[in-house]
């Protein structure tokens, strides 16, 4: 039965002490049903699902929930985005090795799905002005994310503190969290959201060429051949790849930020 690790319990403790709602760390009968969720543990998963696709997932697969979704921040859904947007800031810039995914809505117009392993933000939704909403990336997200961000987190990670991942936002001066800078919600966004109304994402990995960059030591993307493992492939296949011809000469020489094709 799927339980609900420690590590992210004190993450959501940590969001409604500052005000947060906290719309669950473990999955609900949907979840269960549909069994592709990181709100499941391993009796609860079916078979090929997406969030045991990853050789970390597979490494750290225990009956722990690896998610959280995070409602209405002081009663604001703008101020939900502001810190999703400022999550997402950070995710970008390497600063958070263990979350795996964040599938959020930055200004009400577009529901968006920033993954850690493409390295790269998808459009899953768009909004029209007519107020009709458009899939760009099926899979990618729903549209209960227009009300609520989802969080996923590396199941190998399940043993470590995540509170630290949140914290600093809260540490910013109080100026900076004023709401009249936050974006303006749509109406039928500022409804309160049950928990377990999310449809589970779904994506399929991107057959087309996949470009990383290179991370801040020690995480695993720091050298060519953490990328190497982690894609399962071999530094050899990643040096013959045209675009890497800068790496040839010295495969150990990388700088922080540098792209590397990895497929």
């Amino acid at each position: 039965m799927t339980r609900a690790p420690k590590s992210i319990k004190e993450l959501a403790a940590l969001w409604v002490d500052q005000g947060g709602r906290n719309l669950g760390i473990v999955g609900d009968t949907k979840h269960k049903q549909r069994g592709t969720s990181y709100h499941l543990g391993r009796g609860d998963l079916k078979d090929g699902a997406y969030s045991v696709a990853l050789k970390r997932d597979r490494t750290g697969l225990s009956e722990a929930a690896s998610a959280l979704d995070l409602g209405k921040l002081d009663g604001r859904i703008g101020k939900l985005r502001k810190f999703s947007n400022w999550l997402v800031e950070q995710a970008e810039a390497g600063l958070t090795p263990d979350i795996r995914e964040i599938i959020w809505s930055p200004d009400g117009n577009e529901v968006r799905r920033w993954d850690s392993h493409l390295d790269r933000v998808i459009v899953s939704l768009r909004r029209h002005k007519d107020n009709t909403i458009h899939v760009v990336n099926a899979g990618n997200g729903d549209a209960t994310h227009f009300r609520h961000t989802h969080v996923s987190f590396y199941r190998d990670s399940r043993l470590r503190p995540k509170v630290a991942y949140f914290q600093p936002f809260f540490d910013q001066p109080v100026a900076k969290h004023k709401p009249d800078d936050e974006p303006e919600p749509n109406a039928a966004d500022n409804q309160d959201l049950d928990p377990g109304d999310e449809g589970d994402p779904d994506p399929v990995d991107d057959p087309g060429p996949l470009f990383v960059r290179i991370k801040p030591f020690p995480q695993p993307r720091s050298t060519l051949s953490g990328i190497a493992h982690e894609f399962q492939t071999t530094l050899k296949a990643i040096l013959a790849f045209p675009e890497n011809e800068g790496f040839r000469a010295d495969p150990g020489q990388t700088v922080t930020g540098q792209r590397v094709r990895v497929r």
